[in-house]
């Protein structure tokens, strides 16, 4: 099997959080993103990913709403 070069699996990964992010908010009905990013303080080309402390609040109405229904 082929191995996908660096270009492409930093695409990849971009384009698949941009897909969970404009679901997240279409089922939250809030502005905020599941995933987001940060630049590495080490080393400023990587990127460090993280669930901010807003999208928990967000998941956390989403899902008090579904039990409650």
């Amino acid at each position: 099997m082929a191995r996908k070069s660096l270009e492409i699996q930093k695409k990849m990964r971009r384009e698949s959080f941009v897909r969970i992010n404009r679901r997240f908010r279409e089922m939250t009905g809030f502005d905020v993103d599941l995933i987001a990013s940060r630049r590495s303080e080490e080393d400023k080309r990587y990127y460090q990913y993280f669930v901010p402390e807003e999208a928990f609040a967000a998941y956390a109405r989403l899902r008090d709403a579904g039990t409650q229904g």
